[in-house]
């Protein structure tokens, strides 16, 4: 089967959503520079929405986004020659800050606390995907898009190996892993709200007109999409800028190392003390 990703959002609602997100990642982004001295936020953003703009215009010239495709903006069509730049940078910087930040606070071991503004951010791409989905849902198609067209397979394939390479040969495969799962929670959390709106799911071409797939077909394929080509596909955002040394692989610092053995140990100790305080207590 042929299978598709039909989408209906790109003239109803979702860019909008998308300004808001790109606007709280490039201020973080830029406040970590300014305050911390911390590059890698502001040059994965800008590395990974120019890429993903590169794919963009790539999908356009090849006709894979379907005939005519374009997309609105505050009500306003977006010319073809900049709107891949501008699908780019809103959704690939967000993307990728997103994914650098969850390896960040995994390879770092930061402490639940830590984890709460991530997590928080989370929340609020859930809500806007939800807003643009309600908005967007069931309405005429905007994007028609085959799966597994040759070119994108063999592309997506070769980043992920040589990506997998890269990371293998400077012994940051844990970094990479953690990065991938980065990119696969947010692809379910920016994209599934869309898909059980109906407002980006799978399809397939029933007499020449594309339609959505039966139910039992919907979720798997959508699945190997999050799993192969909107999470596997993006690894070159992380192993292509660490190739060139503009990024570094965050580690522990010596102060976090002897942090984290301290707090177990701290709560071994208080569960003993618990059970001694009640020894009839299971």
């Amino acid at each position: 089967m042929d299978f598709l990703i039909l989408r209906n959002f790109d003239h109803q609602g979702y860019y909008e959503t998308r300004i808001v997100l790109f606007l709280l990642a490039i201020s973080a982004a830029v406040w970590l520079w300014r305050a911390r001295k911390e590059n890698r936020y502001l040059l994965i953003l800008v590395s990974s929405g120019l890429m993903m703009a590169l794919t963009e215009y790539l999908l356009q010239w090849s006709g894979l986004r379907g005939s005519g495709y374009h997309f609105l903006l505050f009500d306003q069509r977006v010319p073809t020659s900049v709107g891949p730049l501008i699908q780019g940078l809103l959704e690939g910087g967000i993307c990728g800050v997103m994914a650098l930040w969850f390896a960040d606070l995994r390879a770092s071991g930061m402490d639940r606390r830590q984890w709460l503004p991530y997590l928080g951010l989370c929340g609020l791409i859930v809500g806007l995907s939800v807003l643009a989905g309600g908005i967007s849902s069931y309405r005429p198609l905007t994007s028609v898009r085959p799966i597994f067209a040759p070119g994108p397979v063999v592309i997506n394939t070769t980043i992920i190996f040589v990506s997998l390479l890269i990371a293998w040969r400077r012994e940051a495969l844990p970094f990479l892993a953690n990065f991938y799962a980065g990119l696969l929670i947010f692809s379910l959390l920016n994209f599934e709200p869309l898909h059980l709106m109906h407002a980006r799911y799978v399809g397939l071409l029933e007499n020449g007109l594309p339609v959505a797939a039966p139910t039992i077909w919907q979720y798997p394929i959508m699945a190997l999409s999050h799993l192969y080509d909107s999470s596997g596909g993006k690894l070159h955002y992380f192993a292509i800028p660490f190739a060139l040394g503009l990024i570094r692989v965050r580690e522990k610092s010596p102060e976090e190392a002897e942090k984290v053995p301290y707090q177990r140990l701290q709560t071994l100790s208080e569960r003993g003390w618990r059970k001694k305080s009640k020894p009839f207590q299971r």
